[in-house]
């Protein structure tokens, strides 16, 4: 091999490598971004379930008016989750997200 192109050859090298550890940095935190995403959405979604699950069960116990436990349990479930809910597409979406979930 020629000097001269060995020369370029060595001087690119160092660039490439530099190259593939950035791209490999950048995919490992792009990836580590949708899994963070992943978990938000699967912890939102079981907070949702276990408060309709409270909600229902509530309800089926005679002491309290079944109105009352729903309607307190309506507030909770608008107070606390409306925002996520609507970033996220709406109740039909939100719980299309969930659906999809359960099958796997």
């Amino acid at each position: 091999m020629p000097a001269k192109l060995r020369r370029s050859k060595e001087a690119y090298m160092p660039l490439l490598n530099k190259d593939v550890k950035s791209l490999a940095l950048w995919r490992g935190r792009a990836s580590g971004r949708v899994i963070e995403e992943e978990m938000e959405i699967q912890q939102h979604s079981v907070k949702i379930e276990f408060a309709m699950d409270i909600t229902t069960k509530l309800t089926a116990i005679d002491n309290h008016p079944m109105n009352k436990v729903l309607g307190f349990g309506g507030k909770y479930l608008k107070k606390k989750f409306s925002p996520w809910i609507q970033e996220h597409g709406g109740w039909q979406k939100a719980f299309a997200v969930m659906d999809e979930e359960e099958v796997d």
